[in-house]
């Protein structure tokens, strides 16, 4: 999983072949876009991860809502197994 750190959300969307549709997006706290959280297919399995994103200002939203371009272009920091290990 280290592998997918410095790469963009975009990109490992398209390489396990996950619609945008299927991720949550993680604000904590609540308007502070941190990460997403999505299933990947690893060796058949399905592996539930927490994709760690930069912090950046325009990661805020008092509406708690993000252009799906903007979090796709956010480059990964750190992968988590559990959503415990993020905060």
């Amino acid at each position: 999983m280290d592998t997918l750190i410095g790469r963009t959300i975009r990109d490992v969307l398209a390489e396990y072949q996950v619609d945008y549709s299927a991720i949550r997006l993680i604000d904590e706290p609540p308007g502070k876009l941190r990460g997403v959280e999505l299933t990947l297919q690893q060796q058949g399995k399905p592996q539930r991860v927490f994709l760690e994103i930069a912090s950046s200002p325009a990661l805020f939203s008092q509406e708690r809502q993000w252009p799906q371009n903007l979090v796709e272009q956010q480059k990964i920091v750190r992968v988590h197994t559990s959503r415990d290990q993020l905060f």
